[in-house]
C-alpha cells in the first residue's frame, strides 16, 4: 500500500502538469487562487491564506513599505529604533504587557515575537501562534493593529532603549561590520543606500528628541504603506471579516504620502575600493556588474520570471565547474563563486568573487584566475554534460517540491507575500510553480545558457573591491591595475573546458555485493520494525509519511574517538574531513557528485567522541543510490592524500588568520578551561601548529579500524519508506557486507568539568572595544533521563526570561543574553547552566555581579511560577510541532536504540508533571554545588 502511495505521488505530479496548457510566458503569471488578497478603503493591503502545516498554528505579520531610506539625516537610525519601541508599549498593551501575554501562550520574544528593519522595509512578526482560542487570534490582530500606527513611543522607554541599541551596534561591531560598511559605500556610491546602514548614527541614537521620532512615525506609518499577512490553520472567511472590521477603522494619512524609490546611479568609470583591516580573517575580491532590473510592473510576466530562474541555473553551472577545478589543483584562489541577484529596487548585479589564499603574493594572481575562468565561460560557454546535470538536479528539486507541496511553512508563504508587496514579485500556487519550472527546464538549451552567460559581463556599471588583513595590503592592485584587469578580460587566452567521461554505474560489476537475507522481522518501538540480517546486521525501519519524499538514515557503532590512543587523537579529529574530500572507490569527490546528479543523496562519515558511523539523507526514490555509496564507503574507501593535504593547508591558513579575530581568544579559553585542560579538552583543532602533527597514515589506519566491521553497525531508517520495495535493496547492500563481529564499546578517558571556581579575566586588543563574558555552572549530582533533560530545557527558558528582563530591559546593558540549560549523558551525567553576553567594558563588572546575584537568588528563593508557565508553554508547543518532522522521529529512534532513552512516549505528560519544586531543587543543586567557570574578555 505504501508503494502505491509513493507511485501515486509521482503520478499526481505528472497528471498535475497535464492540467495546464502550455504556459504562455508573454502573459502575467496567475496569482495563487487559494490566497485571499485585498485592499481596504484606507489603502491597507491584506494577504490571508489557509495552511495546516503545522496544524493548529498561524503566523500574523504586518509589513511597512518604510525603512532606513525614508529617514532624513537627523533621523538616521530611527526606523530601526521605532521597531524596538514596538515591543515596549502599544495603545492597547502598555509597557511589556504584550510580550508578557504572548509568552504566557508559548509565543516567545525573540523567536516568535520579533521584527526586522531593512533599508527598504520593516517587518513585524507574531509567528507560530496557537489558534485554537479565538481570543488569542483577536489579541494578535489587535497587536498588528497597534503596530500599524499606535506605538506609544514613551520617553522613558526611548531612554531605556538607547543603551540596548548601542549594545546591538557594539555586538555587531568588529571587522565584518567595518568591512561591510566600506563595501556598501563602494557598491552604492552616490546613492542614499550608501548613507543608511539601518542601525544608524551613534550620535542620533544617543541624542534624538522624542518629537523627531514622532515626526518620522507620523509621516510614514499609515495604511497605504502597510500590508497585513495572516497564514495558517485558520478560517479564511472569518479572518477576512475580522481584518476588515478592525483595520478599516485606521484612518488614512492626512497628508499625501508617496514612497520614493531610490536608484543606484550608473557609472562609466570603475567604482573601486581596497579595504584593509587588522582583524580581517580572510582575503577576498569581488568584481560586480550592475544591470537594470525589470520594471516593477513586468516582474510578474512569465518570461521575466523564467529569465531570472535561468540566471540561477547558469550560475549553478559556473559554480559547479569552478568547485571541480579548485579542488583538483594548487591555486592562489581557495574558491570562486558566481551569483546573479537583486541589488536594489532598480538594479540587479552579477557578482564574481574569489576567496584568496593568505599572502600578499596571492592577491593579484587570484583575481587574474577569477577573470580567466570568467572569460572561459564567456568565450566557450558550457558543455552538454554540465547542462544535463544542472537540468537533472533542477528537475529533481521541482519534483520534490511538488511532492512536498502540502508541507510548506507559514513563513515561506509570508516571504512570498512580502516580496509581492515590496517588489511586485509573483504569487504562484505550488502546482503552477512546479508546472512552470518543469517546462522551463525542458526548454533550457545549451544555446540559451551560453547566450545568457555572455550577457552577465558588461562594459560599464562595474564595481570592484578587495578585502585583506593589513599584513597583506602591499599585494592589493591599485585602481588603475584593477581597471586594466577587467577591461582586458576579452583578451585573455583560454582553452575550452573538458572533462573525462564517467561510467554509468556507481558500483562496478565486479564489486557488486552478494545479497544476504532478512532472517528475523520483529515489531519495535514507535511503530518501527527490527530486521536482523543473515550477516548479523540489525536494521531498524520506521516508516513515517510526515514527509512524502524524505528518508533519514543513520548507522553507528560504539567506540569513536574515546578508544583512540592519545597519540592518534589529533589526527582523528580530521577523519571526517579526510573521507568526505576523498570520494569513494574510483570516484573523487566531484566525480561522485556528478554520478549522483538528479538524485538526493547526502552522506557524511563520522568519528564522534563515543561512536562512529555515517549520517545520511535521501529520498523515497533515491535510497538505492544512497546505499550504494554507503556500501563503497564501507568496502572500497578512497584515500586521496593529495586532496587531503590541500584541504589541510586551507584549514591551517584559516586557523592562522582566525587568531586575528579577538573573539577567537575567548572561544579557545572557554574550550580549554571547561575541559579542565585535559589533553582532549577540545573536540576541535584550535592551534594552527597542531596541523603539522596530523598524520594521514594514522587517519587511514583509524578509518580501517573503526569501519572494518560494517555488519556491526546499527542501521536506522526513518521516513517515507516503502518497506516492500526497500527490502531487497537492504538485503543486497547491507546484507552483502562482511560479518566479523566483535564487541565494541566506548571508553571513559577521564575528561571532566572543573571542580570549584575557575575565574579567568583577560584583556585583548580590539578595534571595536567590547567585553564578553561566559559563565557556566555544572553539577554531577544527577542521573540522566528524559524527565531531567526536560527539566533542564525548562530551566533554560526561565533563565532566558529572567536575564532578558534583567540585563537587557532593566539595565540596558546588552542587546541579547545567551542562556543554556542542558544535561549531557556521556561520559557521566552532568547538568550545565550557561549565561553569556557582550557589553561595554565599563558595565561588565556591574552586569556580571547582577548575573551571579540573580542565580544565587533563584537558588535560594526559587523561580516565579509565571516564568515556568511561559517556559512550559513554549516547550509544549515545540514538542507538539516537532512530531510532524522527520528529524524528530530520527532522533526518537536514535535515542532509544543507542541510549535506551524514550523521548517520545508520554513526553507531554512528563512535561506537565514537572513542578516548581522540581525546578527549584535542580537549580539549588547546580548553583549551590558552586562549580563555576567564569571567563571574561575585555578590551585593552
Amino acid at each position: 500500500m505504501k508503494k502505491i502511495i509513493i507511485l501515486l505521488c509521482t503520478c499526481t505530479f505528472a497528471c498535475a502538469n497535464s492540467l495546464f496548457a502550455q504556459i504562455d510566458l508573454s502573459e502575467e503569471l496567475p496569482v495563487d487562487s487559494t490566497l485571499r488578497k485585498g485592499i481596504l478603503f484606507n489603502g491597507m493591503t491584506y494577504y490571508i491564506k489557509y495552511n495546516d502545516y503545522p496544524e493548529g498554528y498561524a503566523n500574523f505579520q504586518i509589513f511597512h513599505n518604510v525603512g532606513a531610506l525614508e529617514e532624513e539625516d537627523n533621523q538616521n537610525g530611527l526606523a530601526h529604533f521605532l521597531e524596538h519601541l514596538a515591543f515596549n508599549g502599544l495603545e492597547h498593551f502598555p509597557g511589556k504587557s504584550m510580550l508578557d501575554y504572548m509568552e504566557k501562550n508559548g509565543i516567545k520574544f525573540g523567536q516568535n515575537v520579533n521584527a526586522s528593519t531593512s533599508q527598504e522595509y520593516t517587518q513585524y512578526m507574531l509567528n507560530n501562534v496557537p489558534v485554537s482560542r479565538e481570543g488569542l487570534i483577536d489579541t494578535c490582530l489587535l497587536v498588528l493593529h497597534d503596530w500599524s500606527g499606535f506605538i506609544l513611543c514613551e520617553q522613558d522607554e526611548i531612554d531605556a532603549e538607547r543603551g540596548v541599541i548601542q549594545e546591538e551596534r557594539r555586538g555587531r561591531g568588529g571587522a565584518n561590520l567595518r568591512i561591510s560598511e566600506a563595501i556598501t559605500k563602494c557598491l552604492y556610491k552616490n546613492s542614499k543606500y550608501a548613507d543608511r546602514n539601518v542601525i544608524g548614527s551613534k550620535q542620533v541614537i544617543d541624542t534624538f528628541k522624542r518629537e523627531e521620532l514622532l515626526d518620522f512615525y507620523k509621516k510614514w506609518y499609515y495604511p497605504k504603506m502597510q500590508a497585513v499577512a495572516i497564514v495558517g490553520d485558520i478560517d479564511v472567511d472569518m479572518m477576512e471579516t475580522k481584518v476588515k472590521e478592525l483595520f478599516s477603522s485606521i484612518p488614512s494619512a492626512p497628508h499625501k504620502i508617496e514612497k520614493k524609490y531610490y536608484t543606484i546611479p550608473n557609472n562609466k568609470k570603475l567604482n573601486y575600493t581596497a579595504i584593509t583591516d587588522n582583524e580581517a580573517t580572510s582575503a577576498s575580491a569581488q568584481i560586480l556588474f550592475k544591470h537594470n532590473s525589470a520594471d516593477a510592473a513586468k516582474r510578474n510576466i512569465g518570461s521575466v520570471y523564467i529569465e531570472g530562474y535561468y540566471r540561477y541555473l547558469v550560475c549553478s553551472m559556473m559554480n559547479n565547474r569552478i568547485n571541480d577545478i579548485i579542488k583538483k589543483g594548487e591555486y592562489p584562489a581557495k574558491g570562486i563563486n558566481y551569483e546573479y541577484s537583486s541589488l536594489s529596487f532598480d538594479k540587479d548585479v552579477f557578482a564574481s568573487s574569489v576567496d584568496i589564499k593568505k599572502g600578499a603574493e596571492n592577491i593579484k594572481p587570484a583575481i587574474k584566475m577569477m577573470l580567466l575562468e570568467t572569460q572561459r565561460f564567456l568565450k566557450y560557454g558550457f558543455i552538454e554534460q554540465e547542462l544535463e546535470r544542472v537540468k537533472s538536479d533542477a528537475l529533481r528539486m521541482v519534483e520534490k517540491s511538488y511532492m512536498e507541496k502540502d508541507k510548506q511553512s507559514n513563513g515561506s508563504f509570508i516571504k512570498t507575500y512580502l516580496g509581492n508587496f515590496i517588489k511586485n514579485s509573483p504569487i504562484l500556487s505550488r502546482e503552477y510553480y512546479c508546472k512552470l519550472l518543469k517546462e522551463a527546464i525542458a526548454d533550457f538549451t545549451l544555446d540559451k545558457a551560453n547566450d545568457l552567460v555572455k550577457s552577465f559581463v558588461i562594459k560599464d556599471n562595474t564595481v570592484a573591491f578587495v578585502v585583506t588583513n593589513t599584513d597583506d595590503e602591499e599585494g592589493i592592485p591599485n585602481e588603475k591595475e584593477m581597471a586594466e584587469y577587467i577591461s582586458g578580460i576579452n583578451k585573455l587566452n583560454v582553452l575550452p573546458y573538458s572533462e573525462k567521461k564517467l561510467p554509468k554505474t556507481i558500483i562496478s560489476t565486479d564489486k557488486e555485493p552478494v545479497p544476504g537475507k532478512i532472517i528475523s522481522s520483529k515489531p519495535y518501538k514507535f511503530g518501527a520494525r527490527l530486521w536482523t540480517l543473515s550477516n548479523g546486521a540489525k536494521v531498524y525501519i520506521l516508516p513515517r509519511f510526515d514527509s512524502k519524499d524524505e528518508i533519514q538514515v543513520s548507522l553507528y557503532d560504539w567506540g569513536g574517538r574515546s578508544i583512540v590512543k592519545d597519540d592518534d587523537y589529533l589526527s582523528s579529529l580530521l577523519l571526517t574531513t579526510a573521507m568526505t574530500c576523498s570520494g569513494v572507490d574510483r570516484f573523487d569527490e566531484t566525480e561522485l557528485a556528478k554520478m549522483l546528479s538528479g538524485k538526493i543523496v547526502y552522506t557524511t562519515p563520522l568519528l564522534g567522541e563515543y561512536y562512529e558511523g555515517i549520517d545520511c539523507a535521501t529520498s523515497s526514490t533515491d535510497y538505492e543510490s544512497l546505499l550504494q555509496v554507503i556500501y563503497l564507503y564501507l568496502t572500497q574507501p578512497r584515500f586521496d592524500e593529495e586532496t587531503f593535504n590541500r584541504q589541510l593547508a586551507k584549514i591551517k591558513e584559516n586557523l592562522i588568520v582566525r587568531q586575528k579575530e579577538p573573539f577567537s581568544s575567548l572561544v579557545d579559553s572557554v574550550a580549554y578551561i571547561r575541559g579542565n585542560y585535559h589533553k582532549r579538552a577540545s573536540s576541535q583543532i584550535l592551534d594552527p601548529n597542531d596541523i603539522d602533527k596530523i598524520d594521514y597514515q594514522i587517519i587511514k589506519r583509524l578509518y580501517k579500524e573503526h569501519f572494518d566491521n560494517p555488519a556491526d553497525f546499527e542501521w536506522l531508517f526513518t521516513g517515507a519508506i516503502d518497506t516492500v520495495a526497500i527490502k531487497p535493496v537492504i538485503e543486497k547492500y547491507i546484507g552483502g557486507l562482511k560479518s566479523n563481529h566483535h564487541a565494541d564499546t566506548w571508553k571513559d578517558v577521564g575528561k571532566r568539568s572543573p571542580i570549584g571556581k575557575k575565574f579567568v579575566d583577560f584583556t585583548k586588543k580590539m578595534e571595536t572595544p567590547k567585553a564578553t563574558t561566559f559563565i557556566e555552572y555544572t553539577s554531577q549530582k544527577c542521573d540522566y533521563s528524559f524527565k531531567m533533560s526536560t527539566v533542564m530545557r525548562l530551566i533554560q527558558g526561565i533563565l532566558d526570561i529572567r536575564f532578558t528582563e534583567l540585563i537587557r530591559e532593566k539595565m540596558g546593558g546588552t542587546y541579547s543574553v545567551d542562556t543554556e540549560g542542558r544535561i549531557s549523558q556521556f561520559p557521566v551525567p552532568v547538568m550545565r547552566l550557561i549565561v553569556s553576553f557582550t557589553t561595554n567594558g565599563d558595565m561588565m563588572d556591574t552586569l556580571r555581579s547582577a548575573t551571579f546575584a540573580e542565580l544565587k537568588r533563584l537558588s535560594r528563593e526559587g523561580i516565579d511560577i509565571a516564568d515556568l508557565i511561559k517556559s512550559r508553554e513554549f516547550v509544549e508547543k515545540s514538542m507538539i510541532q516537532s512530531k510532524d518532522n522527520i528529524l524528530y522521529w530520527k532522533s526518537v529512534l536514535f535515542n532509544y536504540v543507542r541510549n535506551g532513552v524514550d523521548i517520545h512516549t508520554d513526553n507531554l505528560e512528563i512535561l506537565h508533571s514537572i513542578t516548581v519544586e522540581d525546578i527549584n531543587s535542580v537549580l539549588k543543586t547546580i548553583i549551590e554545588d558552586d562549580n563555576i567557570v567564569s571567563i571574561t574578555m575585555r578590551p585593552e
